[in-house]
């Protein structure tokens, strides 16, 4: 079964685990230091320096801390197909612990097809696909869900 979450991952979770995409999440909250800037539990170093510190200590913590995890500082970077597949198909072998995906990048690309629901284009990116969260989220995505009143 395919699915779309967080972050545009497409993942192909057991049909039998309807929260495959939360639980991966959760699981990943102790070992990404993703998870460290902001949490589903409305926790994380951005807030607490928020918090403390104020919008111009935040600015400052973000330059020093979360710059690291985006493209050219901040700035961007064209994210092609191939860069893309390569990443999901990572993503999808990480939430496998029992199968190591033994194919070559050639046999990767060769095995993505496209469909109605499974279409990559070239896109700008600002956070770094190999430093997000368990289901492709980054600490943006992690804060607005924080602050849903129906979260």
């Amino acid at each position: 079964m395919t699915r779309l979450n967080m972050g545009g991952l497409l993942s192909r979770a057991p049909e039998q685990d309807p929260d495959y995409a939360w639980r991966r999440q959760n699981e990943e909250v102790l070992t990404n230091p993703l998870y460290k800037f902001v949490n589903l539990k409305r926790e994380g170093e951005l807030l607490t320096v928020f918090e403390k510190e104020g919008e111009a200590g935040l600015r400052r913590y973000c330059k020093e801390h979360v710059e690291p995890y985006l493209y050219n500082g901040g700035a961007g970077k064209r994210v092609d197909q191939k860069e893309f597949i390569l990443w999901e198909a990572h993503q999808a072998a990480k939430g496998c612990s029992t199968v190591v995906d033994t194919r070559s990048e050639e046999e990767i690309l060769d095995d993505w097809k496209e469909d109605k629901f499974n279409k990559v284009q070239d896109h700008e990116a600002c956070w770094d696909l190999y430093r997000r969260g368990g289901v492709g989220e980054t600490a943006l995505h992690l804060c607005f869900l924080n602050n849903t009143h129906s979260f």
